[in-house]
């Protein structure tokens, strides 16, 4: 047999394998093609009746929620939660009043302002703190208000910055996101808030070590030192220029202020993975006449992630102290 008649007969049977492959799979696409108009639709999953306006975007659940009773995470409750942010506050307010003076400066500290811009608070805000802190009289509960605003604002997800404490995904995420505003609080409350409150669970529940009922509070990740490093120092570079002389062998106030950072960090995790909405609130801004040691907590959707129209404050928040009236 010639070289040219095995080689046609290669080619013709490797045609034949070809086209039977293609028959095969038209015949498969025809017989599920049939299948799915004899079957009737998949029913949609709603976590709740949608409203006219929601069946727009709040199509299904997400197979994820499926698996977590009624959507539910862990959650402690108004109490409990109030004794724990304030809790957390107190220890930054202690943390003042034991490493901070109060003495008069000769002059503004040359790096101030430079320190004061890397905490990321905004110019109008940064010069209102820089005004209180270099007054004696309002220092402690500006340097309070200072550390408590720094790091809850960092651990909050609905304002995401710079020096944000939250995991890089979630952060990375919310850059992402289409918003001419940093808080998507600001968007139309149905497309806005609802969808990343379902997001924020998922998120959650994914994080979760045990997944079963009411997964959570969950624990700062390992991943996150590096971030609290960073704050700690950025937050340190101010707080220098009005530390106290100490003895040796005492912990430095640096020292002492990472340790009460990574205990307000876990509380801030508690409320990145409770079941309701929550978001710090930091009015009034502070001045002379009154500065915030303890933000609101306010309610912005329930345990559904249902917003709220008017979201509700916690009861005893915020704390506000007034200078004048309580210098310390």
């Amino acid at each position: 047999m010639s070289s040219t008649s095995v080689r046609d007969g290669g080619i013709g049977a490797a045609v034949g394998v070809i086209i039977g492959i293609l028959l095969g799979a038209a015949f498969v696409w025809f017989y599920s093609a049939k299948q799915r108009q004899d079957r009737p639709g998949e029913p949609v999953v709603y976590l709740r009746e949608p409203s006219r306006e929601e069946e727009e975007f709040v199509k299904l659940v997400p197979k994820i929620l499926t698996t977590m009773t009624h959507f539910r995470l862990c959650r402690n409750d108004g109490p409990d939660l109030r004794k724990a942010l304030g809790m957390a506050c107190a220890g930054f307010s202690m943390h003042t009043r034991h490493y901070y003076h109060t003495d008069k400066l000769p002059k503004v500290p040359e790096s101030l302002d430079e320190n004061l811009r890397r905490l990321f608070l905004g110019e109008e805000l940064t010069r209102a703190l820089k005004e209180l802190i270099m007054n004696p009289k309002t220092r402690y509960h500006a340097l309070t208000h200072l550390q408590v605003r720094v790091v809850l604002s960092n651990l909050d997800i609905h304002t995401i910055g710079p020096l944000s404490l939250l995991p890089l995904f979630v952060t990375e995420f919310f850059k992402s996101l289409p918003f001419t505003t940093s808080s998507y609080t600001a968007q139309n409350l149905s497309r806005g808030l609802m969808p990343l409150a379902l997001w924020r669970k998922l998120t959650v529940y994914s994080m979760a070590k045990h997944k079963g009922l009411l997964p959570g509070p969950i624990e700062p990740p390992e991943i996150v030192s590096l971030q609290v490093n960073r704050l700690v120092n950025a937050l340190a570079d101010v707080l220098d220029h009005f530390a106290k002389d100490i003895e040796d062998g005492v912990p430095t106030h640096r020292e002492e202020l990472a340790k009460q950072i990574r205990w307000a960090v876990k509380f801030g995790y508690e409320i990145f993975s409770h079941g309701i909405e929550y978001q710090f609130q930091w009015q009034p801004e502070p001045t002379k006449d009154g500065i915030v040691v303890v933000p609101g907590l306010a309610e912005l959707a329930d345990d559904d992630a249902t917003p709220h129209v008017n979201p509700k404050v916690m009861e005893g928040t915020p704390e506000i102290r007034i200078p004048r009236k309580d210098p310390w």
